[in-house]
């Protein structure tokens, strides 16, 4: 800690001015731990360079947001010559959506099943629903999610 009172008084007025500095010690470190008593300049490097953004989290307060955090290890990245890590997104595939865009479920002419048994032949795709009439010929809006093929094995 003298060290660095003694750096910060050599600039101050010059490059800085301050009425007084105080240097106070954060804490003990115990280098061998795994918790924040561990942490370092040096581990959150390493951590920033392996993309482990979960140790380089456990070095920043814990008021600081997520993002703030993920764009800060990128900084450090950065500032090593790295390469930012971007995040993927994981979209969920809903796969009788995926058949009904390619024309494999719910065609003209289709049996269609609601979830309640009513059945239904189908007389119009839409973009999410189809068109279909009863038995007695009334039409009806039914959400794809809302029916399945009457030979569907569900």
């Amino acid at each position: 800690m003298g060290e660095f009172k003694k750096l910060l008084d050599k600039y101050n007025g010059k490059d800085f001015h301050f009425d007084s500095i105080q240097v106070m010690s954060a804490g003990d470190r115990d280098p061998d731990s795994d918790s924040v008593t561990g942490m370092s300049a040096t581990k959150m490097r390493q951590a920033a360079v392996k993309g482990d953004f979960l140790t380089f989290k456990r070095g920043l307060p814990s008021s600081l947001r997520e993002i703030d955090a993920k764009r800060l290890m990128n900084d450090v990245r950065v500032g090593l010559k790295l390469d930012n890590i971007k995040e993927s997104v994981n979209n969920k595939i809903n796969t009788t959506r995926e058949k009904y865009f390619q024309g494999l479920i719910f065609n003209v002419g289709d049996t269609v099943e609601s979830i309640i048994g009513e059945q239904f032949e189908v007389v119009k795709r839409g973009t999410n629903n189809i068109l279909c009439k009863d038995t007695d010929g009334n039409i009806h809006n039914k959400w794809i999610y809302e029916i399945h093929e009457v030979n569907d094995a569900r």
